[in-house]
Parts: structure tokens; sequence; C-alpha cells
């Protein structure tokens, strides 16, 4: 890990364990809806680096590894502080 993202949405504070993707962050989380409407394993989400502190977490481009398609694959799990 080497940061933390903390986000508001719907008036409740979340954070993020974040790791370093070389040009950004790496985010693995899961979701309430991870096992029924996608990968039970989680979702990623990669970002830009962030600038002055800031980042933008769009989870509308948030996408499944190659392990939730094949069990040929193996993927980083979310943290326990990510779910």
């Amino acid at each position: 890990m080497i940061g933390i993202a903390i986000f508001e949405w719907e008036g409740k504070q979340y954070s993020l364990d974040a790791e370093d993707a070389g040009d950004g962050l790496f985010i693995a989380f899961k979701a309430k809806n991870n096992a029924y409407t996608t990968y039970a394993g989680g979702r990623y989400l990669q970002t830009e680096r962030p600038q002055n502190g800031q980042v933008v977490l769009d989870f509308n481009k948030a996408f499944n590894m190659p392990c939730s398609y094949t069990l040929y694959a193996t993927c980083t799990l979310a943290t326990p502080e990510n779910r």
C-alpha cells in the first residue's frame, strides 16, 4: 500500500487502500453486489497519478481482472479494509 484514497458518497466518508501502478494508482475493492452481479473476488480500478494530493476515482471505469473469466489466472484480492 502506498496510500489511502478518501472520498464521500451519499453523505458518508469512505477510504480505500491504494497501490502504486507506475503511472497511477491501483485499487482492488469489493462492494455489496460482488458475487451477485460481478466477480466475487472484487473489482479493480486504475487511476492517474495524484495531482496536489487529489485523484479522480471513477467507479464507472472499474473492471474485472482475468481471474473473473478463467480458472487459469490468479488475481490480487481486495484487502479487508477495501470491502
